[in-house]
């Protein structure tokens, strides 16, 4: 349902910019207004993305920490 209300809504924003009934500003052409639309969500989502993969490597610190040597080694042979 959620994802069915995004679309509408995405669907009519993009229909409103191309349209021409609403704008930034009237100098800026409307693939301009799509562009700053969706270029700060994507690189907030890859931001997010990258401190995610930063806290999987905390956790796996944390994990490692904790865990004594000889299962630390062993795990490694069992890999190699």
């Amino acid at each position: 349902m959620s994802l069915a209300i995004l679309a509408f809504c995405l669907a009519a924003t993009l229909d409103a910019l191309f349209a021409g009934k609403t704008t930034i500003w009237d100098a800026i052409p409307s693939g301009v207004s799509v562009c700053l639309f969706f270029v700060p969500d994507v690189l907030l989502a890859v931001r997010h993305l990258g401190s995610l993969g930063g806290w999987t490597a905390v956790v796996l610190m944390l994990v490692l920490a904790r865990m004594p040597f000889p299962t630390i080694v062993q795990q490694a042979k069992r890999h190699d």
